[in-house]
């Protein structure tokens, strides 16, 4: 492959940092030095709230189901690990979030289909930003 673009989920049980940097380690090593990997910082949770829900609980006020930044951007493994090992490292997070919180609706797209996973309408948006990342056409 030209490139691996990777991300890992920040509520994994991989808690012992130093293991999962070794498991990392050992995973992106197999690829080979002339295939580059770079890892995406889990995009930002929702506080174990269902965002639909909430949203549809708060008509009009899509703030009350924002989650407070450093709530919703807990430690990344994988990501940490990138940035220490030297792999390529991107954090998409100021896309969901401003300095204080990570919203559940932006630029009119919600952003959740639930309590973890974001939409695809969603998914799709931050492409040509993480192209640019990429140095992709």
């Amino acid at each position: 492959p030209d490139v691996v673009v990777t991300m890992s989920y920040v509520g994994s049980t991989w808690s012992d940092s130093t293991k999962a940097e070794a498991g990392f380690a050992r995973t992106w090593d197999e690829l080979g030095p002339s295939v580059p990997v770079v890892v995406l910082r889990d995009y930002p949770t929702t506080g174990g709230r269902w965002s639909p829900e909430c949203l549809a609980q708060n008509p009009h006020n899509e703030g009350a189901c924002a989650v407070l930044q450093p709530t919703a951007t807990p430690p990344d493994a994988a990501f940490e690990s990138a940035k220490k090992l030297g792999q390529g490292h991107v954090d998409l997070s100021d896309i969901f979030c401003d300095a204080e919180r990570c919203y559940p609706v932006v630029g009119s797209l919600p952003v959740y289909w639930d309590s973890d996973h974001i939409t695809g309408t969603f998914a799709r948006s931050p492409a040509p930003v993480l192209a640019t990342h990429l140095a992709l056409p």
